[in-house]
């Protein structure tokens, strides 16, 4: 663009060019650690990473949001701390033209004997299960699993409501809450009374 000056006396000034660029794209955002669309069984972590990018002005904000609470970039999430279903994060950016943009993925945990089984021995490790619970919960565990292999949907149900009753006389909060509703979520699967996503 080429611009110039004139003064009350009628002199003007030698032509000047200036070059204005105008930010009418959106910024683009890329998220990495989820798929959308995706069941993950309770006990993986998924580590979310996202990138906020704008050729033109730059990028002002870009901020992310889990169910409705804000996450850091780059945070490792253990899904056993979420509910069992589903998920959303949303993240959100804004260049300095004010363009916005907004990419949101959905995903589904679920658990699975599997699950359990990994989550009893992350818990002992990290000292919130003692060894005979740990031992006792596995065999509960196991038993369980043998039975379903076998298709004594019965016999599974009664593992089952032991590995429930044991995780309920456990001391920690959190091994307690979790083992627990893990255990019924199991239950429900194997009664038929609620259906369980399967891990992808």
């Amino acid at each position: 663009m080429l611009y110039r000056a004139v003064d009350a006396a009628g002199n003007v000034e030698t032509d000047k060019a200036v070059t204005v660029k105008i930010d009418g794209t959106n910024p683009t955002v890329l998220v990495s650690g989820v798929a959308d669309g995706f069941v993950y069984g309770d006990a993986t972590d998924l580590t979310i990473t996202w990138q906020a990018r704008d050729d033109t002005s730059g990028i002002a904000s870009a901020a992310a949001e889990l169910d409705g609470e804000a996450v850091e970039e780059s945070t490792t999430v253990p899904l056993h701390r979420l509910d069992l279903g589903e998920h959303t994060l949303t993240v959100g950016a804004t260049d300095e033209a004010g363009n916005t943009a907004e990419h949101t993925v959905t995903f589904t945990s679920t658990t699975s004997v599997a699950d359990a089984r990994a989550l009893v021995y992350r818990f002992a490790a990290d000292d919130r299960l003692n060894l005979v619970q740990k031992v006792l919960l596995l065999v509960d565990l196991a038993r369980a699993e043998r039975a379903l292999d076998r298709d004594r949907p019965q016999q599974a149900a009664r593992a089952l409501d032991s590995f429930v009753d044991r995780a309920e006389r456990v001391s920690d909060e959190r091994a307690r809450d979790t083992l627990v509703r893990d255990g019924r979520a199991l239950l429900g699967h194997v009664d038929g009374s609620a259906t369980l996503p399967v891990v992808s």
